[in-house]
């Protein structure tokens, strides 16, 4: 019986880690640069957050402006992207930060990308997160992006301009 339990209990290990693997290989590889900043989500994504001139699945005033350096938004972006748990930095700029987060259990990659442009005094905020895979997030981008904006305007250096 105890050899049986054992089995069983090695098999779904083995089947977790096979899934997880197979996960990595399927998933696409993203990069993104300053000169290709997502515009938006696409149309109908139930997978994608979008917040810049306009929002898609996240209810915020736009464009998100501080009267703060991009320099300093952006340290601020890169102290969240910091303290959150399984992500990574695939690329960073002055202007643009790419992030991948990846799930607790299965590990699908979900990518977060920050850009800051200043316009005239103002530093203005952009920020893209989608799922690489699968059709639906379960809100999990939304509450990622409502966590970084709660934390940029009112943790961080970054002085946000409420409208």
């Amino acid at each position: 019986m105890k050899k049986n339990v054992r089995k069983t209990i090695i098999g779904l290990i083995i089947g977790y880690l096979a899934v997880i693997v197979i996960i990595q290989l399927i998933a696409p590889k993203i990069t993104f640069t300053p000169e290709t900043f997502p515009e938006g989500c696409p149309e109908g994504s139930l997978n994608c957050v979008f917040v810049g001139k306009t929002t898609f699945r996240f209810q915020e005033k736009v464009p998100l402006k501080f009267n703060t350096s991009t320099a300093v938004v952006m340290e601020d972006v890169l102290n969240w992207i910091n303290i959150q748990p399984r992500t990574s930095i695939k690329q960073t700029s002055p202007e643009q930060v790419h992030a991948v987060f990846k799930t607790l259990i299965w590990r699908f990659p979900d990518d977060f990308v920050v850009k800051v442009t200043q316009e005239k005094e103002q530093t203005l905020l952009y920020v893209y997160s989608k799922s690489r895979l699968g059709r639906s997030d379960l809100g999990v981008n939304q509450k990622r992006v409502a966590s970084f904006l709660n934390f940029i305007k009112n943790s961080g250096k970054s002085r946000w301009v409420e409208e």
